[in-house]
């Protein structure tokens, strides 16, 4: 089967067929260059195929994108689609796919050879199956002349400094990243990548500089990529969700319960304890009617806006004295602003001004506070 014939029987509807007008209305797809495409005249790029598996067969989106990537290569085609393919299966969480595609014997000497020794590396940080440290060393050994793969090692790169806590150095290394986006031709990579640096400086924005605005900003870049599934994008909604905390209840919750819908439509259940843990902490922030929780530490907030010292000691007896937030729960039980200062400094120098808020917010009652307060949120994480 060749592009064409696949092309015409992805329009073949049960009902009725999809016309070329409408396909190149509702695809982007000039009339004139989807005529030439059935002429023979002209080629799709991967981005496009994914705008048309997408309105035609939205349910088998990964099955159909690589019959058509599989299509291509047999007529010859640039292996730039390859790579777009490998893009694809690692933001999609294909993991299997992509192993399957990295073995197999499309990935040959060059560019996209580099390609795959990039991917094979992005796919063990996401599957979590080597130590962070020996990943760094690997990105740090990673040499190429192909701008796409070196950018993806720097994002991957930037990651994992993130999870050393080497916040100044993942600002430098996002900023760089940014810039270097613009040097990508293929469009797709292009897109994908800048969601990829978008997602990391959202995180780092929220939790690093407690900037909100830009946060969101980022959040939301990720959320309009326009060829990100909702595999890679679900995440940012709990990023939104914390970054409405301390001003909006309501929207914080929705976007908590979004995530957590989203997730359990994949079949994932694992993260369900730890937003049930963020709504919980939601709704004794704003005074809202709670349910029973099997977490100790969410219980000693509740207990700690009641007054009730002893309740929350006992149950902040086995977490370590030096917890920013068992510091700011028995600061809050006791009214003691020395408690909730240590408890803001403890959250900065873990890298966390945005809930360093916490404790900021109850040391409002404490005006003798003023400049202690004023110099720890001064304090330049990054």
């Amino acid at each position: 089967m060749d592009t064409r014939k696949f092309l015409e029987e992805l329009m073949e509807g049960e009902e009725r067929d999809v016309t070329g007008a409408e396909l190149a209305r509702a695809t982007g797809i000039s009339k004139t260059y989807l005529s030439g495409f059935f002429s023979g005249k002209n080629e799709f790029t991967f981005h496009t195929w994914m705008r048309i598996i997408r309105y035609l067969k939205p349910e088998r989106e990964v099955e159909l994108i690589s019959t058509i990537i599989e299509i291509t290569l047999k007529e010859g085609d640039s292996p730039l689609n390859v790579r777009s393919l490998m893009e694809y299966y690692s933001t999609h969480r294909k993991f299997s796919q992509l192993e399957a595609l990295l073995d197999s014997d499309k990935i040959k000497i060059g560019p996209t050879k580099d390609f795959a020794k990039i991917y094979r590396i992005a796919l063990k940080y996401q599957k979590g199956s080597v130590p962070n440290d020996e990943l760094l060393l690997e990105l740090e050994n990673f040499n190429t002349k192909v701008v796409e793969a070196q950018i993806l090692a720097n994002i991957l790169r930037a990651h994992i400094y993130r999870l050393f806590r080497e916040y100044k150095t993942v600002f430098r290394m996002a900023k760089d990243i940014e810039n270097s986006l613009a040097k990508i031709k293929n469009h797709y990579i292009r897109d994908s990548y800048s969601a990829r640096i978008s997602e990391l400086m959202a995180g780092c924005y929220l939790f690093l500089k407690n900037d909100v605005k830009k946060a969101r900003y980022y959040a939301n870049n990720v959320l309009n990529s326009e060829y990100l599934g909702l595999d890679f994008k679900v995440h940012t909604f709990y990023t939104l969700g914390i970054s409405y905390l301390f001003e909006n209840h309501d929207e914080s919750i929705k976007w908590f319960t979004l995530y957590r819908e989203t997730l359990e439509g994949f079949g994932r259940h694992d993260l369900n304890d730890e937003i049930e843990k963020d709504i919980y902490f939601a709704n004794v922030l704003w005074s809202k009617e709670v349910t029973d929780i099997d977490d100790s530490l969410e219980k000693a907030h509740y207990y700690a806006r009641k007054g009730d010292i002893e309740m929350v000691e006992a149950l902040c007896k086995d977490v370590p004295q030096d917890d920013a937030f068992a510091l700011c729960y028995k600061g809050i039980a006791s009214n003691d602003p020395e408690l909730l200062l240590k408890s803001m400094a403890k959250h900065i120098e873990n890298g966390n001004k945005f809930f360093a808020e916490l404790p900021k917010r109850e040391l409002a009652n404490h005006p003798a506070y003023t400049m202690p307060v004023e110099v720890i949120s001064n304090i330049q994480i990054a």
